[in-house]
C-alpha cells in the first residue's frame, strides 16, 4: 500500500546556493592535492547546496556540485522548474516506508542529476518522521566504513614525504 501522507507536502521552491569550504589556508600550509586530471584542489573549493521546500515547511538537503562541475547553474534551475508544484508523491512509490520504485516520468532527470534523489529521500524521510536511509531497507551491517577525502592524494601534494605525508594527515 503506497503512502498517501506524501500527497500532503508540495515542493514550492527550490534554491542552490554555492558554499565555500576550506580544507586548511596559507598559514597553515594544507592544501588537498590532485587526481590524474586535475590541478591541487587548493585551500578550499566550492560546493553547492540543493534545498527543496515543501508547502508543509520540510526541507530535503542534498550537495548539488556534480552538476556545476559539468554545466550552468541557469541549466539546472530550467531542468528543476517542473519539480515546483509537484507532490512529494511523484517521484517514488513508498510502501511500507520502504522506496519500492521510481516513477519513470523522473527518472532520466534523476540519473541526469544524481544528487536530486538525495534531497527527495531527504523530504520523503521528513515526511514519513523517519531516517532517509531506511527508505532503502532494514540495516545490514552494523558499521560503514569512513572515506576521508581532503586526504586526497596528499603524498603528490608532499613527494619528499610520499605515504608518509598521508600518515600524517590521517593521524
Amino acid at each position: 500500500m503506497a503512502d498517501k501522507n506524501l500527497d500532503q507536502h508540495v515542493i514550492n521552491k527550490i534554491t542552490i546556493t554555492p558554499v565555500e569550504t576550506y580544507f586548511g589556508s596559507p598559514a597553515s600550509g594544507r592544501i588537498v592535492g590532485r587526481n590524474s586530471k586535475s590541478e591541487n584542489y587548493g585551500y578550499n573549493q566550492r560546493e553547492w547546496l540543493l534545498q527543496i521546500f515543501t508547502d508543509s515547511g520540510l526541507k530535503g538537503i542534498s550537495n548539488a556540485r556534480p552538476a556545476m562541475n559539468s554545466g550552468r547553474l541557469l541549466d539546472v534551475y530550467n531542468d528543476f522548474r517542473d519539480l515546483i508544484g509537484l507532490k512529494l508523491s511523484s517521484f517514488f512509490t513508498v510502501n511500507a516506508g520502504r522506496v519500492t520504485a521510481i516513477n519513470p516520468r523522473w527518472s532520466d532527470l534523476i540519473d541526469r542529476y544524481d544528487f536530486l534523489d538525495v534531497a527527495l529521500f531527504d523530504l520523503i524521510g521528513r515526511a514519513l518522521d523517519a531516517p532517509s536511509h531506511s527508505l532503502l531497507g532494514d540495516k545490514v551491517r552494523d558499521k560503514v566504513e569512513g572515506y576521508d577525502s581532503s586526504l586526497y592524494f596528499q603524498d603528490l601534494v608532499n613527494p619528499a614525504e610520499g605515504a608518509g605525508a598521508v600518515a600524517r594527515e590521517a593521524a
